[in-house]
C-alpha cells in the first residue's frame, strides 16, 4: 500500500509546504481557499488551482491554496474547495474570514493584501 501511495504522489503534481511545529506564530493573515487572493472563495479559485497544478498557471499563496490544510497543495484541495462551494462543507481556519494559519506551515507564508486591516 505504501508503494502505491508513493507512486501516486510521484504522478500527482503538487506543492509541498513544510509542516513545522515551531514556536514562532504565523503573523501573515489570509483566507483559506482564496487561491487568486481576491478576498473571496469561489469557483475561480478552484479553476486557478487546477490551472496551476495541471497547466502553466501559478499559485501566489500556497498556504491559501491548501484548502484542507494538510501541508500539500494538490488535487484534493480542488475537490475540497468544490465541496465547500457546492455541498456546504467547511475549511480549516482561517476561513471564511482573514486570519492566521494555526498549523504554522512556515515554508508557505503568504500575505493577502486585503487582510492588512486584520492586524
Amino acid at each position: 500500500m505504501k508503494k502505491l501511495y508513493f507512486l501516486i504522489l510521484l504522478w500527482m503534481p503538487g506543492v509541498l509546504c513544510a509542516q513545522h511545529g515551531g514556536e514562532s506564530p504565523d503573523i501573515r493573515p489570509f483566507i483559506r481557499g482564496d487561491v487568486n487572493l481576491n478576498g473571496q472563495v469561489n469557483l475561480a479559485d478552484a479553476v486557478q488551482l487546477a490551472g496551476a497544478l495541471f497547466g502553466p498557471g501559478t499559485i501566489p499563496c500556497p498556504d491559501s491554496a491548501d484548502s484542507n490544510d494538510d501541508g500539500i497543495v494538490e488535487l484534493t484541495d480542488i475537490l475540497n474547495t468544490l465541496n465547500v462551494l457546492f455541498m456546504g462543507a467547511s475549511m480549516p481556519a482561517p476561513w471564511p474570514d482573514c486570519g492566521l494559519d494555526p498549523s504554522r506551515d512556515n515554508a508557505c507564508y503568504c500575505e493577502a493584501g486585503y487582510c492588512s486591516y486584520w492586524q
